[in-house]
């Protein structure tokens, strides 16, 4: 009989907590999507998991802090919190990226019909038990999600996102999201800070998610190649094309090598761009018989041809240079 009334009892509290999660979810979506944080599927499980944690984290820490203090020795304590370190360190470990989602940025009404929902859900006296309110609080968090994938879905266009001196070219067509960087994000002192803060918030408000079908960096650099790293390490990418180079540049190639391990380590397919015509769905690539030549390297002029609902958009690495395939010979 008292197990039974222990697991009842146990059932209430997991759902007491299901409900305050879905409440502050529903409640907090409309921030994060407005300034394009994503959040994790793993996030009622986390705070599960980690709030206990967190307290006997304290708690401990606290009573090694006060026998500090007062000269009583702690080897026991300093021993249990080096034990709970290890073991939280080693469950953070396995969080990935993926685990992140992203969500389109829809009208401020809808923003604002969020928390008012949430609101409704636990004031409204039709839903009294607390059953109903996990019921009313899931399917309204579900409605608004598969409304911003939709959105998300069914948005396709290009964008040039301000950087550097210039800026980087976003192409967004059946469902993936190809960058394009001209070479201007060599330009920025701090590429990661750009790319961490900048680039992945604006693809989680405009596209619907921060994953990356296609990198293609048109001019390389130790910086672009740095980019394309820090870029691997904060998102997902799915394919990278970088131009084939000749010659030599102090610390380029230590750059390139930095690179592919991390690409390697994530899955990330590199591609390199040399004479051949490139395709990927609707994105073209096309190396051209002319070069450019800068800091004792050459690398082929590159354009890029996407179709995007009704208009053809084109990217060149250098626009002075007319379009000219190259021969196969």
């Amino acid at each position: 009989m008292h197990t039974r009334i222990n697991f009842k009892k146990i059932g209430i509290w997991l759902l007491q907590f299901l409900q305050v999660q879905l409440f502050l979810t529903l409640f907090s979506l409309p921030i994060l999507v407005h300034w394009g944080l994503p959040i994790s599927v793993m996030t009622v499980i986390g705070n599960l998991i980690f709030a206990p944690g967190i307290f006997v984290f304290l708690f401990c820490a606290s009573l090694i802090f006060f026998t500090e203090l007062f000269h009583i020795p702690n080897s026991l304590l300093v021993g249990m919190l080096e034990i709970i370190t290890y073991w939280w360190k080693t469950i953070v470990s396995y969080g990935t990226s993926s685990w992140l989602i992203g969500f389109k940025k829809p009208s401020l009404i809808i923003l604002v019909l969020m928390p008012l929902t949430a609101c409704v859900c636990m004031r409204l006296k039709i839903i009294k038990t607390l059953y109903a309110r996990v019921i009313a609080l899931s399917l309204a968090l579900l409605i608004f999600i598969v409304y911003m994938m939709i959105l998300a879905y069914t948005n396709q266009g290009y964008w040039h996102v301000p950087c550097g001196k210039g800026h980087v070219t976003i192409i967004r067509t059946h469902n993936s999201t190809t960058v394009v960087d001209s070479g201007d994000l060599k330009y920025l002192k701090s590429p990661a800070s750009w790319i961490e803060y900048s680039l992945v918030p604006w693809l989680n408000k405009t596209c619907g998610s921060c994953k990356i079908h296609n990198y293609i960096c048109l001019h390389p650099s130790i910086r672009s190649i740095n980019a394309i790293t820090l870029c691997a390490q904060s998102t997902t990418i799915d394919h990278v094309y970088l131009p084939h180079w000749h010659g030599q540049q102090k610390g380029l190639a230590r750059s390139y090598v930095e690179m592919k391990k991390v690409l390697s380590m994530n899955g990330t397919l590199l591609a390199r761009i040399s004479s051949d015509e490139l395709h990927e769905g609707c994105i073209d690539i096309f190396p051209q018989i002319n070069v450019i030549k800068t800091r004792g390297i050459h690398y082929p002029v590159v354009k890029i041809r996407a179709q995007v609902n009704e208009d053809e958009v084109e990217i060149c690495s250098d626009p002075k240079i007319k379009s000219q395939k190259p021969s196969n010979n």
